[in-house]
Formats: C-alpha cells, sequence, structure tokens
C-alpha cells in the first residue's frame, strides 16, 4: 500500500518523497472510497503523524479532527483508527497545556478497547498508558494507580515473549515508581525486563540500551551511585 511505502521512505530518511506518497494516499482514498470512509481517515492518521513527527502540530491536529469526524460519521468508533486519532489529539492536547480536553481524549481512546482488550491488545495498552502517564503528569496518583492496576490484571499471565505490549507496560511502571521514590520496586522491574532481554540475546539492541539508564537513573535517585555509574558505563558501550 501506499501508506507502507511512505514507512520505507521516512525509514530510509527520504522524507519529501515519503510527504508526496502520503498526500496521494489520501487524494487516491477520496476518489475510490469518497470523503467519508474509514481509509480516508487512515490515509489522514498516517500523514498527521509524519506532520507531527516533524514538528507541523498545527495541521496534525487538524487532520486527526478530520479523521475523527470521519470515523463518528460512519459510526466506526470502536476501531484502532479512532483509537488513533484520540490518542493522538490527546497527545497534540497536552503539548499545548489544554489538560482538560487531554484527559479527555486520553479517557475516549482508554474505554475503546476496555471491554474487551484482548482483541486489541497492543492498542488497549497504548491507550491505557497514555492515559496513566497524563494522570502521572498531572501528579493525580490514585488515577494512575488505578489505571495501572488494570492493566496489570489484563495482562497478568503474558511474557515479554508472548506480547510486545507488555514491555511498555513494565518500562511505563517501573519509571512510575522512580518518580514516586519507590526505587525497590522500580529495581525488580527492571530486573524482570534485564533478564529478558539477556536471554534473548539483545544486548546490542536500542531497548537495552534506554533500560540500562533508566536503571541508571533509578539506582542514582537511590542513592547507589557506584551502580548508576555501572550502568551508564555499560549502557555507553552497548551502544
Amino acid at each position: 500500500s501506499l501508506i507502507a511505502i511512505s514507512k520505507c521512505l521516512i525509514a530510509t530518511d527520504q522524507l519529501e518523497k515519503a510527504e508526496n506518497i502520503l498526500k496521494e494516499s489520501i487524494v487516491w482514498s477520496r476518489k475510490r472510497f469518497g470523503n467519508f470512509h474509514p481509509n480516508v481517515a487512515r490515509s489522514l492518521c498516517s500523514y498527521a503523524a509524519f506532520l507531527e513527527g516533524l514538528g507541523n502540530s498545527g495541521d496534525a491536529d487538524k487532520l486527526y479532527q478530520e479523521a475523527k469526524t470521519i470515523q463518528e460519521t460512519v459510526m466506526d468508533t470502536d476501531g484502532d483508527i479512532y483509537s488513533m486519532a484520540l490518542r493522538s489529539l490527546g497527545r497534540l492536547a497536552q503539548e499545548k497545556k489544554d489538560y482538560r480536553k487531554a484527559e479527555t481524549y486520553f479517557t475516549a481512546a482508554f474505554s475503546i478497547f476496555s471491554r474487551n482488550p484482548a482483541i486489541h491488545m497492543e492498542d488497549y495498552v497504548s491507550n491505557a498508558l497514555s492515559l496513566a502517564e497524563f494522570h502521572q503528569w498531572e501528579k493525580q496518583p490514585d488515577k494512575a494507580d488505578s489505571i495501572y492496576g488494570v492493566m496489570g490484571r489484563v495482562l497478568e499471565g503474558k511474557t515479554f515473549s508472548t506480547l510486545r505490549a507488555y514491555r511498555y507496560f513494565i518500562l511505563s511502571r517501573a519509571w512510575y515508581f522512580t518518580q514516586k521514590k519507590e526505587y525497590a520496586s522500580a529495581d525488580s522491574l527492571y530486573l524482570l525486563y534485564y533478564h529478558s532481554l539477556v536471554n534473548a540475546s539483545a544486548q546490542q539492541s536500542s531497548s537495552y540500551t534506554h533500560l540500562l539508564l533508566r536503571k541508571a537513573i533509578n539506582h542514582y535517585l537511590w542513592g547507589q551511585q557506584a551502580e548508576a555509574e555501572r550502568f551508564i558505563t555499560e549502557g555507553i558501550t552497548s551502544i
């Protein structure tokens, strides 16, 4: 598809070509399906994400809004396109410090897959983490704890090998514990993730480097400077 081609171009830093392909995808979808169709909304979200990545949040916001309107018009508000639009609008609203609107968007996105998260587990976790991390940012620990608790029950029994989303949940919750100064709890989660990467021989991955730096910060704030320096050195070496 044109969207898949654009992703390949973006990965190889051919941004001008990628943008032209994304624009073409929108035009083609409108001609093929009409103005109000999920395929048009998906193309709009893809181009919006591209613009957001370039720092053009204003135009990205307009495209996400249009995608959201399309999905509401065709009454397709329980899938990944609508979820993506809401989550992205929440992120942009938070950047603009419109926290009330951001919470509304994040909460709506979270509710989409809450009834049956197993069907769209990756999207469910992404939406849940967006809402939990928003509550962290807003210093609302009770609300954040509630969302993390719900996610923990949903993800119970899952492992790193069977569910990629579990990795994001572990990292996010560990960082949350670090911010709450619950350093031992954070370290136990970081250690779980650390061993999973070692067992998978993934010590040269960006995930491994990111984890080591997070562990270093946690140990430094915990007052364990020697351990922090060790993980910083290991992190630099793994790059």
